[in-house]
């Protein structure tokens, strides 16, 4: 049959493979990327570090990703944020006690650093849930006890994440460098905003 898929002209999409636009003006586009990396680095097998292939299809804007970076205790790299989708929270009801969604609503953001003490190149920092109610997160890259080991802080040059879209639509992408050297006055600027991303949970507190 006849592909009546023109250029596509919508947002700019990361992890893209292809995309276009339908004749009603929606869009149809398909995403890469290595969504089960296991945490802290830790070497991938087979199965974990496959690239799944992710189609979307929507109309209109996609979801919004705020990450701020900070300090933690003046000595972690820390990150906050907020996920929205035409101004509401993005959000799940039902979860696993580590944070598995255990509906079609619920979100996590895979969190990578680069050139950290797990090795050179992208590593797998963490995935956490957006929090019920607010669609907010607060994530520290702090030392870590998993699966029986102790992992080093993730602390890297850069970080990135990536969220899959609500419904079917994009799956969105973040990156920034890492802080540099320790500045107690942007530190306490971004504590004040801490305390306006947490307004709506109780999970997160400012450090």
């Amino acid at each position: 049959f006849k592909n009546a898929c023109g250029v596509y002209d919508g947002p700019a999409l990361h992890w893209l493979v292809t995309a276009c636009t339908a004749p009603d003006g929606s869009y149809w586009a398909v995403q890469a990327w290595q969504r089960m990396l296991p945490n802290y680095g830790v070497a991938p097998s087979p199965a974990t570090s496959a690239w799944e292939l992710r189609l979307s299809h929507w109309e209109g804007p996609i979801a919004e990703l705020t990450v701020n970076l900070n300090w933690a205790y003046r000595r972690f790299h820390h990150i906050f944020g907020s996920y929205t989708y035409l101004g509401q929270p993005v959000h799940g009801f039902k979860a696993t006690s580590v944070g598995v969604p255990l509906d079609s609503f619920g979100r996590n953001l895979y969190v990578d650093t680069f050139e950290s003490a797990y090795g050179g190149g992208w590593k797998r920092e963490n995935s956490f849930l957006m929090h019920r109610g607010s669609g907010a997160f607060c994530y520290g890259f702090y030392k870590h006890q998993w699966a029986g080991s102790s992992h080093p802080s993730g602390m890297g040059k850069r970080y990135r994440a990536t969220i899959i879209g609500p419904g079917v639509t994009p799956d969105i992408f973040w990156a920034a460098d890492a802080l540099g050297a320790y500045d107690r006055d942007f530190d306490l600027t971004q504590h004040e905003l801490q305390k306006q991303f947490y307004s709506g949970t109780k999970a997160c507190r400012a450090v």
